[in-house]
């Protein structure tokens, strides 16, 4: 099998605070993580990016580039590529969907989120563009290392 898909993730940064999702079903329940999810078919990952902050958050994206990608590689052979925005500006008044529970924060939970978060995060906090390759058992249970480098 050698499946591939997209996905697309998004960080909101308002003053010092980071706007975080609480998953509430699905791949990643319970997990903290940033609004995000699958591009659908004939769609960029820039309009998934906004398309899912505004599905998940009620917040529109006005302004996002692109600061990194992360490929997953699954023991299945299935392949997974993220792209990951910063969303630079924004409007709109926050709700909470069904998939899950958005909030500000000052401090990012990453003992409460995936194990690959604690590589890549920290790259795109500090605003360098990046690139990963990480690899999880098929179910996504079991982290198996990757690593990160900076891209220009």
């Amino acid at each position: 099998m050698n499946d591939y898909r997209r996905t697309c993730i998004s960080i909101v940064r308002k003053g010092d605070e980071v706007l975080m999702f609480l998953k509430r079903k699905g791949l990643g329940e319970g997990f903290y993580n940033f609004p995000g999810g699958k591009v659908e078919l004939n769609e960029e990952p820039c309009q998934c990016a906004s398309r899912e902050l505004r599905e998940e958050t009620c917040l529109e994206a006005r302004s996002l580039r692109r600061i990194g990608e992360i490929t997953y590689n699954l023991d299945n052979g299935e392949i997974s590529v993220m792209s990951v925005f910063q969303v630079d500006s924004f409007e709109g008044t926050m709700c909470d969907s069904p998939e899950g529970k958005p909030f500000w924060t000052k401090e990012i939970p990453l003992d409460k989120m995936w194990e690959d978060d604690r590589i890549w995060i920290p790259l795109a906090m500090s605003g360098k563009k990046f690139q990963c390759q990480f690899f999880f058992s098929s179910d996504w249970k079991i982290y198996k290392g990757g690593e990160c480098r900076e891209v220009s």
